[in-house]
């Protein structure tokens, strides 16, 4: 993949705001409770599973 494609986050809306994500962005959160935070990493490593991208733990 290139540096700079466009990704999905797994969550549509997201990426409607955002114009998708890039590889290589830095996406930054601010939230009061992990939980917030873990809705979107598990949706993020949803879609790139099935996008059969590498996903590291």
């Amino acid at each position: 993949m290139a540096a700079f494609e466009k990704i999905n986050s797994g969550i549509p809306g997201l990426d409607s705001v955002l114009d998708s994500i890039r590889l290589g962005d830095n996406v930054v959160w601010q939230v009061s409770d992990i939980k917030q935070y873990i809705l979107f990493a598990e949706a993020l490593a949803r879609q790139a599973i099935a996008d059969r991208r590498d996903v590291y733990i």
